[in-house]
């Protein structure tokens, strides 16, 4: 069996150790072979049995006919376990048009990273709205330095945005789903829009050359994206100082709320808990249509996503997180060598274990919308650009990047990533 590992060298490493008891198991042997997702895209044929590529490519993947639904066998299958998969991720990051299209290696929900001390605000697991967390300001300094996340501006936007919308769930907020029409100029991008920069003015009353030096980071992380030894990837702690503990807390909520159905902005009557935010980071597993010998790629599969050996694997990755109820007790294996606060499992987990969540949309040229987006508020925070301009100009610049994929197939795949339509036809390969 021919296994690609899509961007995970470390976790590329982790399957390699377990070749021999897969040789014991089954007989045969495993090749491992890595690329990266320029490489996987770029490719006009994906030959391997099985794949393990970021999440957020799976959408790009089914729409090019490269990968087989999971059997319904074993989906059914008592060791596999389906059900002690995290609902969220089982329900919702696994599936696409309807159908379970791979299985997961771990999906970490995004969450606030905070190094040092924290302000009494936020101790006790207090939870914060973003005008309270804009106010405090200071856990931003040095934060960027343990954050793997890419275009993180766009990140930051799209979270604070979406919170802002009265509604729960994955609506449509980045699109319509009806015309595939880019919603960035709505009042919740707008508005969130300003706490950027304003953050920006604040932060950085200095000459324009000195803030391109000098970007306040971004403050959204997971738990294993922070360094094994996090001292390592920021400045040494003055002498007498122990290690420099990495706060992880989840996403302010908000104090208003934007009805899209009304137009109007509204006090939220309670406090407002996030959506738990996936799609950013995670890992999947699935085997490729290409594969002769589906019957061993589908034993593969199961044997990498259950028991002893999702955990010795899910583990080894930057990209991962717990995916199972059952690993909760084990989340010491992910987070081994990395100083990260008391109750930050506790965290993760109540967020997997969340009902209202947003998804990243899973379709093809999701990286080149977010880039193009996160290259217009830098315009922004450099003064090449004009507040008014930067969602303008990413919109237009939206537009443009569906029209080269296709609107109305971009439309049907974003539908698919919704759940709004019935589950795609495939030609029958069980």
């Amino acid at each position: 069996m021919t296994l690609l590992v899509v961007d995970d060298p470390e976790l590329a490493a982790g399957i390699s150790r377990l070749r021999g008891e897969w040789a014991e198991r089954s007989g045969g042997e495993l090749i491992i072979q890595q690329q990266t997702a320029q490489e996987l895209l770029g490719g006009d044929e994906l030959t391997p049995d099985l794949v393990v590529y970021p999440s957020r490519y799976l959408g790009t993947l089914v729409d090019r006919a490269w990968l087989r639904p999971v059997r319904k066998s074993l989906l059914r299958d008592k060791e596999l376990n389906l059900k002690d998969i995290f609902t969220l991720i089982r329900d919702r990051v696994m599936r696409y048009g309807g159908e379970i299209f791979g299985l997961s290696l771990g999906e970490p929900p995004l969450m606030l990273a905070w190094e040092g001390n924290v302000p009494v605000e936020m101790k006790g697991g207090l939870s914060l709205t973003w005008s309270q967390c804009d106010r405090l300001g200071g856990g931003r300094s040095r934060a960027a330095t343990l954050n793997k996340l890419k275009n993180p501006l766009a990140v930051e936007l799209i979270v604070r945005a979406v919170g802002y919308f009265a509604l729960r769930g994955d609506a449509d907020f980045l699109f319509d789903a009806q015309t595939m029409e880019p919603r960035l100029l709505e009042p919740p991008f707008v508005r969130a829009l300003r706490e950027l920069l304003l953050l920006d003015m604040k932060a950085f009353e200095k000459k324009k050359e000195e803030a391109r030096k000098n970007f306040p980071p971004a403050l959204l992380s997971w738990p294993t994206a922070i360094p094994k030894d996090a001292n390592s990837e920021t400045a040494a702690p003055e002498e007498g100082e122990g290690k420099t503990t990495v706060h992880l807390f989840a996403i302010p909520h908000v104090d208003e709320a934007y009805d899209r159905g009304l137009e109007t902005w509204r006090t939220a009557e309670e406090v407002r808990v996030s959506p738990t935010f996936l799609g950013f980071s995670g890992r999947m597993v699935s085997v490729s249509r290409a594969s002769r010998n589906a019957v061993s790629a589908f034993k593969l599969l199961k044997w990498l996503a259950r028991g002893d050996t999702a955990t010795q694997v899910s583990s080894q990755s930057n990209a991962t997180i717990w995916f199972r109820e059952s690993q909760a007790s084990l989340f010491a294996k992910w987070f081994q060598g990395r100083n990260i606060s008391d109750g930050t499992s506790l965290t993760v987990t109540k967020l997997l274990s969340s009902e209202n969540a947003y998804l990243l949309p899973r379709i093809p040229g999701i990286y080149e919308y977010l880039k193009s987006l996160n290259e217009a508020i830098a315009g922004a925070r450099l003064g090449d650009l004009g507040e008014e301009e930067v969602l303008h100009v990413a919109t237009r610049s939206w537009q443009a990047i569906s029209e080269r994929y296709g609107t109305q197939s971009q439309r049907e795949a974003y539908r698919k990533h919704l759940g709004l339509d019935d589950k795609i036809p495939m030609p029958e390969d069980r």
